[in-house]
């Protein structure tokens, strides 16, 4: 599993994403992002969330 994260925003106004890619498998690497957000940790939050939804993993609270 890697982390991309990008700021597109300005030194003020920061505009990060996050990107996860889950290697391995068939088909092939999978990318889930998660974004805009202001804190980079926002966008890490966003783009975990996606990425479970995104293979059916439903979180569930402790």
């Amino acid at each position: 599993m890697k982390w991309t994260d990008v700021d597109n925003g300005t030194k003020d106004c920061p505009e990060w994403t996050s990107t996860i890619t889950l290697d391995g498998g068939i088909p092939g690497p999978i990318h889930f992002t998660g974004g805009p957000a202001k804190k980079k940790k926002d966008a890490h939050n966003m783009a975990a969330k996606n990425a479970l939804d995104g293979i059916g993993i439903v979180p569930h609270a402790a």
